[in-house]
C-alpha cells in the first residue's frame, strides 16, 4: 500500500518494498517516479543522476533508489518512452499509467502518530528521526532513572526574578522607594509553573494547529514509563482522526497554566474545533474543544507526534509492559553499513593504530564495516541474540572528515563495551591477549610509557584483532613504517 495525498508519497520506509505488488515492473516504477517529480515542478534536465537528485530534493534515498536505480535500468528505452525532454509528456503520465490494485488517491496519508525507533546501540536511530523530521517543529527529551512525571509534563519550580523591595513598617507590609519615589528593585527567588517537554510540545501543537509537531523521547526504557506518564498513558490510544480517543482532566496546576497560555494565543479555526466537538458529541454534549482551551481536559491533537529510541541492550534497564506497548508502533533500525547523510557516498571508516614487533613499526589498519560484520558474528554465538550488537555509529573518529578509529578511541569505547557489557559473563578466548597470564583482564589493553603515562598497549590491541578476525588474514593489513 502507498500513502499518498494529492500526489505526494509519504516517506514511510516501510511501505517501499510493498511497491512491487503493485508495480510489479521497473518501468511502472519509472512512471511513478516521473509522476512524482511532475508533481514538484518541470523536469529542467533528463539525465538519470538530475532526475535522481530533483527526486531526492523531496524524498527519501531509499524511495530515490526504488524508483530510479543507477544500475539495471534501461533508461535510455524509458527516456524515449515518457519523452522526457517534453513536459507535456510527462504531464500525460497519470496514476491509471501504473496499473495499480488500488487509486492511491483514496488512501490518507501516515506518519505513526506514536513509534519506538529500536535496534542495537550506533544503528542510527536518533540519526533517523532527524531525518525523518528535519525542519519540522521538534522538542526533544531524554529519559533517565530520575525522570518523573513532574519533569516531563510540568511541575512548580523555583526562578529568580527581579522584584519591588518590601519592608514592614509597624504592621504594615510597604513598597521600599528610593529618593525619587520609584519602588527599590530586589531578587527573589518566587516559584512558578513550569512546562516540560510534554506540555511544551502539547501547546504548541494546539497553537499551530496547521504545523506537525514532533516530541521525541531518547533512550525511553532508561526511565520508569509508568511513573513518567502517568495519566498521560490514556492519551496515547488514538482514534481513526489521530485525535486521543480518551481525554483526561488535567491536574489544578497544569489547567492553570493551560488556561493562561491558550487565552494568549488559540488558533484552532472554528470549522476545525466544530468537526472535534462532533467527534466526542456524545460524552461531551456542550462540545470538548472549550475544555481543552481552558485546561480542564487534555486530549493530544492530531499533528502531536511522538517518536521515542531505545537501546535493544538497554531494554532491562526498566522493561516497558504489553499494554504500554501496543499503544506503538515500533520501527526497527538494522545494522549497516555507514553513509554519509548529504552524499550519500560509504563512510569506508577504517580501524588504524602503530605497534612494535621485533622492534619494527608497523601499522595495522582494517576496514570498520568488516570488524563489525565480524564481531557481532561472536556476539550473537556467545549470547544468542541481536541485542548486544555493535551499529556502524557505535564508535567515530575522533575529528569530523576524518575516516580514521585510533587505537584509543577504539579501546576505550570497543572493547570496554565488549568487555563490561558483552562478554562480561562470557568465557572468550579473543581477550586473551598476554601470554603466560590464564585469565585475561581488561588492564592487558593499557601500559606505561615512559613518562609513566598510561597509554594503550598497541601489541596487546593488535592481538585482539587477530583473535577476532580470526583466519581471515585478508582483512587486514600489517604494514612497516
Amino acid at each position: 500500500m502507498i500513502y499518498a495525498l494529492k500526489g505526494n508519497v509519504y516517506r514511510d520506509e516501510s511501505l517501499y518494498e510493498k511497491l512491487k505488488n503493485y508495480l510489479p515492473t521497473q518501468e511502472s516504477l519509472f512512471a511513478l517516479g516521473i509522476w512524482l517529480l511532475r508533481r514538484n515542478g518541470d523536469i529542467q534536465e533528463t539525465s538519470l543522476e538530475a532526475l535522481r537528485g530533483k527526486l531526492a530534493s523531496s524524498y527519501t534515498q531509499l524511495l530515490v533508489d526504488t524508483l530510479l536505480p543507477l544500475s539495471d535500468l534501461p533508461f535510455v528505452e524509458l527516456e524515449e518512452t515518457f519523452e522526457l525532454s517534453t513536459n507535456d509528456s510527462i504531464a500525460s503520465i497519470s496514476i491509471s499509467d501504473f496499473n495499480m490494485a488500488q487509486n492511491i488517491s483514496d488512501i490518507q496519508p501516515t506518519y505513526s502518530l506514536q513509534q519506538i525507533f529500536y535496534g542495537a546501540p550506533g544503528t542510527g536511530k536518533s540519526h533517523e528521526i532527524n531525518r525523518l523530521t528535519e525542519g519540522k517543529n521538534v522538542i526533544r527529551t531524554t529519559f533517565h532513572p530520575d525522570t518523573d512525571y513532574s519533569t516531563f509534563v510540568g511541575c512548580y519550580k523555583p526562578h529568580m526574578e527581579e522584584v519591588d523591595m518590601t519592608a514592614v513598617i509597624g504592621e504594615t507590609l510597604k513598597v521600599v522607594k528610593d529618593e525619587r519615589g520609584n519602588p527599590r528593585k530586589e531578587k527573589r527567588i518566587v516559584y512558578k509553573y513550569s512546562c516540560q517537554a510534554f506540555l511544551q510540545a502539547y501547546i504548541d501543537a494546539w497553537q499551530q494547529p496547521e504545523l506537525e509537531h514532533y516530541l521525541v523521547v531518547e533512550e525511553i526504557n532508561r526511565g520508569n514509563c509508568a511513573q513518567i506518564f502517568g495519566d498521560i498513558f490514556q492519551l496515547l490510544d488514538r482514534n481513526e482522526e489521530g485525535l486521543s480517543s480518551y481525554p483526561i482532566k488535567t491536574d489544578a496546576d497544569a489547567e492553570n497554566e493551560l488556561r493562561a497560555v491558550f487565552s494568549e494565543k488559540w488558533n484552532l479555526a472554528d470549522d476545525k474545533a466544530q468537526e472535534i466537538d462532533n467527534l466526542y458529541r456524545k460524552h461531551y454534549p456542550n462540545g470538548i474543544t472549550k475544555d481543552i482551551k481552558n485546561g480542564s481536559l487534555l486530549l493530544l491533537p492530531k499533528n502531536l507526534y511522538i517518536w521515542a529510541t531505545m537501546n535493544t541492550s538497554d531494554q532491562s534497564l526498566f522493561p516497558i509492559d504489553s499494554a504500554f506497548k501496543r499503544r506503538w508502533d515500533w520501527k526497527y533500525i538494522k545494522i549497516s553499513e555507514g553513509r554519509d547523510a548529504d552524499t550519500k557516498e560509504l563512510l569506508n571508516w577504517v580501524v588504524r593504530f602503530n605497534f612494535m614487533d621485533e622492534e619494527k613499526q608497523y601499522t595495522f589498519e582494517c576496514s570498520w564495516w568488516e570488524f563489525i560484520k565480524a564481531i557481532n558474528e561472536k556476539i550473537a554465538s556467545a549470547t544468542s541474540s541481536d541485542d548486544k550488537k555493535l551499529g556502524y555509529f557505535f564508535c567515530k573518529p575522533k575529528t569530523k572528515g576524518s575516516k580514521e578509529i585510533d587505537g584509543e578511541t577504539f579501546v576505550g569505547k570497543v572493547v570496554f563495551y565488549l568487555w563490561n557489557d558483552v562478554f562480561k559473563d562470557e568465557e572468550n578466548l579473543i581477550f586473551k591477549v598476554t601470554e603466560g597470564k590464564a585469565n585475561p583482564s581488561f588492564d592487558a589493553f593499557y601500559t606505561e610509557n615512559e613518562s609513566s603515562k598510561t597509554i594503550v598497549d598497541t601489541t596487546a590491541l593488535r592481538t585482539f584483532m587477530h583473535n577476532v578476525f580470526g583466519e581471515q588474514t585478508d582483512l587486514y593489513t600489517e604494514t612497516e613504517v
